[in-house]
Parts: C-alpha cells; sequence; structure tokens
C-alpha cells in the first residue's frame, strides 16, 4: 500500500510537466505548480521521518550499531564500535534538511534587512502610482519580496519608459501585490527547498514563477488594454536591467525568466490561453492535486501520530537497542 501511495505521489509531481502549463489560465497553472512543489516537500520530509523513526528498528541497523568496524568488514585491528554510523545514517537526512531550512529562512530575513536599508539609502522620493524611487544604474520596476507592499521604480526607468510604459510597468507590478504573489512566491521557494531531493523541483519554481507573471501581465492588460505597451516595457528592462545593483526584489518586470512566452501572449492580445479541453483539464488536475496535496500531508501527520510511540521516538534519539 505504501508502494502505491508512493508511485501516485510520484505520477502526480511529474505530470504537470508535461502540460503546456504556459497555454492556460495562469491562476489554474500557479495552483497546479505550488500542488507540486507541496506534494515533493511531502514526499522528502516522508522518506526523511522513515530513515529517523523506522531504520533504527530494521534489522540491518541493529546489527550495525552492535557491532564494529571489525567486525562489518573494517581494517584489521579495527574495533571502533559502529554506533555511531548507524545512528549518523539515521539522523543525517533531518538534519541536512533541517539545516537546509534554517539556511533558507535565515537568507530570506538577511534579504528582507539588508533590501530594506537599501532602499532607505538610494531613496529619491515618492514617484507615480505612490512607487518609491531609488537610485540606480539599472531599469528597475519591481516589489519588494517582503516588507512594505510598494513598488520600486530606478530614476533610469522613470526617464527611460514612456508614459504607456510606465502605467504598464505599475499595473503590472499592482497585480503582483493585489493576487498575493509575494506570498505564493515565498511559499513555493521553501517548498521547492524541502523537495529539492526530488527531481524537477527548480523546473517546478520556474513554472510557478512564469505563471505569477503572467498573472499580473494580464491584470496590467485588463486596466491598460494595452497589450503592446507592457511587452515594449519588458523587452527595456529586459535589455537595461543587466547592472541592477539592488539586490534582494521580488517580481521585477523581467520576470527573472520566461519572457519569450510571456511576449507571445503579449503579442496575441495579452490573454493566451489553449484549447477548452486543455484549459477544462488543467482545472481538474489544480483540483486533484490540491486534494492529494491536502490527503498526503494529512495521511503524514496521521502516519507521525501513529509511528511516534515515546517508546518509539525514545528508540530513535537514545542510541540505544
Amino acid at each position: 500500500m505504501a508502494e502505491l501511495a508512493a508511485a501516485l505521489l510520484l505520477l502526480a509531481v511529474a505530470l504537470p510537466h508535461a502540460l503546456p502549463l504556459e497555454r492556460v489560465n495562469p491562476a489554474a497553472a500557479a495552483v497546479v505548480w505550488l500542488a507540486v512543489l507541496g506534494l515533493r516537500a511531502v514526499l522528502v520530509v516522508g522518506m526523511v521521518l522513515a530513515a529517523l523513526l523506522l531504520l533504527p528498528a530494521t534489522p540491518v541497523f541493529e546489527r550495525v550499531a552492535d557491532g564494529s568496524l571489525h567486525t562489518l568488514g573494517g581494517p584489521v585491528g579495527t574495533d571502533l564500535s559502529g554506533e555511531p554510523v548507524a545512528h549518523f545514517a539515521a539522523l543525517a537526512p533531518p538534519a541536512l534538511l533541517a539545516l537546509s531550512v534554517l539556511v533558507f529562512l535565515g537568507g530570506v530575513a538577511r534579504g528582507a534587512l539588508l533590501l530594506r536599508r537599501e532602499l532607505e539609502r538610494r531613496s529619491l522620493g515618492r514617484g507615480p502610482g505612490g512607487s518609491l524611487v531609488v537610485a540606480d544604474r539599472g531599469l528597475l520596476v519591481a516589489v519588494p519580496g517582503l516588507g512594505r507592499r510598494s513598488i520600486v521604480l530606478s530614476d533610469r526607468a522613470l526617464a527611460e519608459l514612456d508614459g504607456a510604459e510606465l502605467e504598464a510597468c505599475l499595473a503590472h507590478e499592482t497585480g503582483h501585490l493585489r493576487h498575493g504573489h509575494r506570498a505564493a512566491g515565498l511559499v513555493g521557494n521553501l517548498l521547492a527547498v524541502l523537495g529539492r531531493p526530488v527531481p524537477g523541483a527548480a523546473a517546478a519554481l520556474r513554472g510557478l514563477r512564469l505563471s505569477l507573471e503572467r498573472d499580473a501581465d494580464e491584470y496590467a492588460v485588463a486596466r491598460t488594454r494595452d497589450p503592446l505597451a507592457l511587452a515594449s516595457a519588458i523587452c527595456k528592462v529586459a535589455g537595461g536591467s543587466a547592472r541592477r545593483s539592488v539586490r534582494g526584489l521580488a517580481f521585477g518586470l523581467d520576470g527573472a525568466g520566461g519572457t519569450p512566452a510571456r511576449l507571445e501572449g503579449l503579442l496575441a492580445g495579452g490573454r493566451q490561453r489553449g484549447s477548452a479541453p486543455l484549459e477544462r483539464a488543467v482545472l481538474v488536475a489544480a483540483v486533484l492535486l490540491s486534494a492529494l496535496l491536502a490527503a498526503a500531508a494529512a495521511g503524514l501527520v496521521l502516519w507521525l501520530a501513529d509511528t511516534v510511540p515515546p517508546a518509539a521516538l525514545s528508540a530513535a534519539l537514545s542510541c540505544r537497542h
């Protein structure tokens, strides 16, 4: 049963990579990518907990823990206990996973603090639409990943973008803020850190990022009715931001990738959609994957509650068998 469930999860994780999600409703595509990243995280956390809680009860673990390097085939004359080796095998995966999460969270907190100081140091005052104008050599149009809900514009962007392009940029970044993309991006990055051992996590994160950018593009076009102005601004920013020196900003207009797919949609009118059957299939996939993620997470919690009586936890952590 466990093997069947694992196979189902792996199939669900792999299937979205075969779908043209860049051609469907971006909100539905974002839900699919978030669910896929969540399933990867559940798989990894489940395997790590299994190593921690079940491995100590196996005959192989007990044989290694009760033996020595000599009896296990070590160098002649070696008589060191195999117990540290056995417990390292059980404790190393959860320790590495916890360290990865702590490093990620520490990086996020440090980046937010440094960004706040950098924006305060470079601030030139308020710009159009309540934006914050900063001194920067690049064509910068973005929103912070954490902290204040504001749009950041460089003085160069303010000077080089025309009125229609600037209006489209501001509408695009407003879409990120109003649709909760900052939170979705942060959660997606955390899930990618947890699910990194499962191949494809980076590709799923790129898919999520592209979906969020497309969603903001559609928000902007719905308000400006000028997809070509947004396309022009994206081209300018993508070509003029290579020297951008303000770090830690999320959801810059250049999108950190996926520009060709976004431009294709904008040149097609700003709202690219696939066939009706494909749209329905993706909506169904979004619902089923979200339900599967909820069921997998609940199942993991129930399994953990059933597998961690005090005796089992003590056996996993006490180094005594």
